[in-house]
């Protein structure tokens, strides 16, 4: 059910159009949908939820800890390694996302970095990974509002070529947040200059600052120049944070190693 993949459905049932990687997944929904529909009691359904929760605590990734010593690499080679580490498989965005996130901690305390998961909606956080502003609740979300309006910024992250369109859209969600600044991570193309400058202006309207970040060591060279800490000591906060990321965001069992190995590679 998540995200927006029956929301032109009116009815789902065996009949619905899939694709025929889909059709097991919605063979499984409908028969739980099936058993649902014969619990006749709350004490039921609390009795099938809690089930539901032990069953999968059983699936969750287990993770090996790291010990995460001294890096030992330049920036130049940190970019580099972690191109490449992007570049072997996507995993649906996760890698790149959890990359962003982990770099910003070496400009930002951890606890203000806030990423959701790959395929969470953007009622939440108009982007992929957001900074909240100092003194921001800690939930992404309050009682009677969304805590987007107190981001600092938000930055979308994009392993695939970005077009304009997909600025346009960008910076009309951080419009709708309130979100000042805004920063897109195009690693996999951008739209020529010109249009990307219409983009900027158009934002800049509108009182949100936009910004192209076109590849890893752009983004990692500007947050080494602010962070204002030793390079390598800023390097080491963000090889750990990264890994934590990857963990928060349940990559593959193989990427978190390939990251917390990267330093050996």
């Amino acid at each position: 059910m998540n995200n927006l993949t029956f929301i032109r459905a009116e009815r789902i049932d065996s009949h619905m159009k899939v694709k025929d990687s889909a059709r097991p997944a919605l063979d499984a929904l409908l028969e739980i949908l099936s058993d649902l529909s014969r619990i006749g009691t709350e004490e039921e359904a609390r009795g099938a939820l809690r089930a539901f929760i032990e069953v999968r605590r059983g699936y969750r990734k287990q993770y090996s800890e790291a010990d995460h010593g001294p890096l030992g690499l330049t920036p130049l080679e940190f970019a580099e390694r972690i191109a490449a580490f992007i570049a072997e498989t996507s995993e649906g965005g996760k890698r790149a996302q959890a990359v962003t996130a982990g770099l910003l901690a070496m400009l930002f305390e951890a606890e203000r970095v806030v990423s959701k998961g790959v395929h969470d909606p953007d009622r939440r956080l108009p982007g992929d990974v957001g900074v909240r502003s100092e003194g921001a609740p800690e939930s992404l979300e309050t009682a009677d509002k969304p805590v987007t309006e107190s981001l600092h910024i938000v930055l979308e992250v994009r392993d695939k070529p970005v077009t304009a369109s997909d600025l346009r859209a960008f910076v009309e969600k951080a419009i709708g947040a309130g979100v000042r600044r805004a920063g897109m991570v195009a690693i996999a193309g951008r739209p020529e200059a010109g249009k990307v400058l219409e983009q900027v202006a158009y934002a800049a309207e509108r009182g949100v600052m936009l910004v192209m970040i076109p590849s890893w060591p752009a983004l990692l060279d500007s947050l080494l120049f602010w962070s204002g800490q030793d390079v390598g000591s800023a390097l080491n906060v963000a090889h750990r944070a990264v890994s934590e990321q990857l963990r928060q965001i349940e990559a593959s069992v193989e990427a978190v190693q390939q990251w917390d190995e990267i330093g050996e590679a």
